[in-house]
């Protein structure tokens, strides 16, 4: 240092600061510049060579002209003289690359793993950013002095055990830190939304239980009122559901050789119902699936004038028997009519206001 020093008295009141930190209940590091390595690289032997190479194909050189440096010469020569005549080269760019070998470090200074700076962070360090975070320390400087005091004093009381500070494990960098806080604010966010979730149901559940004994039974009500009205475009069961069939519609109930799945799905008819397998393309009301069910199967149109009239209408290339019998067009139906659609989805109809139905329970009562 040649002159004055100019920064004598900054550096002076920088020490003091310094000194001070050290004597406090949690002073900070020492080192303010992690050292990895030597700067100084003359003689050193681990060195990378790289080198350019522009080659001439059209003046290649034999193995007896290459050994001749007047040979050598000559050809330099003619290259020189074509470059300078502007005349047309094939040229080969060709980088050659010398990476140095293990033996060239040793003795020197430590490599890979070694040097700990890949080293990921220690388990115990990421349980206390998430411990940290849930009190509110989100500044990194903050989490840093934290975890170093963890350190020094919880994982190694004794400073000889303790690693050294390039061990990016237990002294990690700005941006280690920083994303392992942001780690630990999404995975308290989840589990702040997980929290919420359960104390809405139990709320809900508080609630349900606070009711009166008339509440209930009023919204049990409209739950199966809710029931009833959504199962009406789909199959139900008539003696496990408790749900009685309204005589005053047209319906089908499934027929089965078992006893213990016979009438057990009614199906509701509309003023046009479509009977088909269930497909995202086709709307069908009544739904079916097995051999034989085509996309749109079959229409069952039901006409209330005078009296009810029903008719089934296959569509094209669907099996549709009535009363065992094919039927490949518009065809009506009584009570009763025992029906097939495909290989085995068998109903009957019931028709309960229609002229046929009553001379069949007036004839079968």
């Amino acid at each position: 240092m040649y002159g004055r020093n100019k920064h004598q008295s900054a550096q002076g009141k920088m020490k003091a600061q310094r000194q001070e930190e050290q004597q406090s209940d949690h002073p900070g590091t020492t080192k303010r510049r992690r050292k990895i390595q030597g700067s100084r690289k003359k003689g050193y032997p681990a060195q990378i060579i790289m080198k350019e190479v522009l080659r001439f194909p059209q003046f290649q050189l034999n193995k007896e002209e290459a050994s001749s440096p007047y040979a050598r010469g000559v050809k330099s020569r003619e290259v020189r003289e074509a470059i300078r005549s502007s005349t047309q080269l094939v040229t080969e760019h060709r980088i050659y690359i010398s990476v140095p070998k293990d033996e060239d470090h040793k003795n020197k200074h430590p490599i890979g793993m070694l040097t700990r700076f890949l080293n990921p962070l220690n388990k115990d360090l990421i349980t206390k950013v998430q411990e940290l975070v849930g009190h509110g320390v989100t500044n990194v400087k903050e989490m840093k002095r934290h975890l170093k005091v963890f350190v020094d004093t919880i994982l190694f009381p004794n400073p000889k055990s303790r690693s050294t500070s390039n061990d990016m494990a237990y002294y990690p960098s700005d941006l280690c830190v920083r994303n392992h806080i942001y780690a630990a604010r999404m995975k308290l966010s989840m589990k702040a939304d997980i929290l919420k979730d359960r104390l809405e149901e139990s709320e809900m559940l508080m609630k349900e239980m606070s009711l009166s004994w008339e509440e209930k039974l009023v919204n049990t009500e409209r739950i199966h009122k809710e029931r009833q009205a959504a199962l009406e475009q789909m199959g139900i069961s008539v003696q496990t559901s408790g749900i009685k069939v309204e005589r005053n519609k047209c319906f089908l109930v499934n027929l089965n050789a078992d006893p213990s799945l016979n009438e057990l799905l009614v199906y509701y008819l509309k003023d046009h119902n479509v009977a088909g397998r269930a497909d995202e393309e086709t709307q069908t009301d009544i739904q079916l699936n097995g051999l034989g069910i085509m996309p749109r199967h079959c229409t069952i149109d039901v006409h209330v004038e005078n009296d009810i009239d029903v008719y089934i209408s296959p569509c094209e290339n669907a099996k549709v028997y009535v009363n065992g019998s094919a039927v490949t067009s518009k065809t009506s139906l009584r009570h009763g009519d025992r029906i097939l659609l495909g290989n085995y989805h068998f109903f009957r109809i019931n028709c309960p206001k229609s002229s046929w139905s009553w001379i069949k329970w007036n004839n079968n009562p």
